[in-house]
């Protein structure tokens, strides 16, 4: 497999591994109505401030296209 294909996939897993430590305490708490919408704003969170960062060592560093369209 590619090197980036891996780093990519060890990256959500730690980026699941994050969103369920944040998450814990309201899935502890019993029935939360914003579970799944609050889960998917973390790991966009963590997503997009890892592609800000480390984009050069993603398999989106060859799009032009991807990368401007995260800027705007």
């Amino acid at each position: 497999m590619d090197k980036k294909i891996v780093t990519e996939i060890f990256w959500w897993i730690i980026t699941g591994i994050i969103t369920l430590a944040i998450l814990f305490p309201m899935i502890s708490a019993g029935r939360y109505q914003f579970t799944w919408s609050n889960a998917v704003l973390v790991a966009t969170f963590v997503t997009i401030t890892r592609y800000m960062f480390l984009l050069k060592n993603t398999f989106l560093s060859p799009l032009q296209y991807i990368k401007a369209a995260m800027i705007l």
